[in-house]
């Protein structure tokens, strides 16, 4: 019984640790690229602002930040229209603008899926280390407990690979 509450241990401890320390990682870098996507958009956004200074609204989605919605309305306007054949680069700011809104758009939901799951992995690895002495007595427990804990780690592996693929798109 020594055996399996070290190995038991030391499974959970490994698990929580390299999680910790993997989402740490990988959020260093998602935030890094986060911070470069907004300072593109706004880069990109307030040249192609400045066409519309006589439209507030379209101003205030832009400052806020709501570029979906500013999106909508600039693709929608007549002003835009023209812009492919006379105004050539802000048609192509505004396709680059909207390629890094869609980026950012996959990252976020990417890295908070990424954080949650790696929370709770953590927190039941520890929680499954709280209760080692309990559940070693009990073969099928031992069988149940690393049979969640490794799935719950391989989740975590795919939603860091998914996070990684979108902060290179």
């Amino acid at each position: 019984m020594d055996l399996v509450v070290s190995e038991l241990t030391y499974t959970f401890s490994t698990i929580a640790q390299a999680l910790a320390g993997a989402i740490a990682l990988l959020g260093a870098f998602a935030l890094y690229r986060l911070q470069a996507i907004d300072q593109g958009l706004f880069d990109l956004g307030r040249h192609m602002i400045d066409s519309f200074s006589d439209r507030p609204d379209m101003v205030d989605e832009f400052y806020q930040g709501r570029y979906s919605s500013l999106l909508e309305k600039i693709a929608s306007h007549e002003r835009t229209q023209t812009w492919q054949a006379n105004q050539p680069h802000n048609w192509t700011r505004l396709q680059q603008f909207r390629r890094l809104s869609d980026q950012r758009a996959r990252l976020v939901p990417s890295l908070k899926r990424s954080i949650w799951l790696s929370l709770l992995t953590m927190v039941a690895s520890v929680l499954a280390l709280s209760l080692v002495g309990r559940i070693a007595p009990v073969s099928c427990a031992v069988t149940a407990c690393l049979v969640a804990g490794v799935t719950l780690f391989v989740a975590c592996l795919f939603w860091y690979y998914r996070l990684i693929k979108s902060m290179l798109e």
